[in-house]
């Protein structure tokens, strides 16, 4: 996989995510200290569903855009 699990990734929380790239998820509640983060490539933003295939395992996983936003994430040069 292009990222493992413990990583350090760098992302730009104020840039969007394009489909193709790579993106962090994050979860859109910030009511708390830790917040729930995937990191994957972003297959698809349509239809008011996020498609992210995941690091790792490679699995294609949904989520609701209103809950979720995907953030870019800076390359490792």
């Amino acid at each position: 996989p292009r990222y493992h699990a413990g990583e350090v990734v760098w992302v730009n929380p104020t840039r969007p995510a394009s489909v193709g790239m790579d993106a962090l998820l994050m979860h859109g509640r910030a009511e708390t200290a830790s917040i729930a983060v995937v990191l994957g490539v972003l297959e698809s933003h349509a239809k008011g569903m996020l498609v992210l295939s995941q690091y790792g395992s490679g699995i294609r996983r949904e989520f609701e855009a209103a809950q979720w936003r995907a953030v870019h994430v800076y390359g490792r040069d």
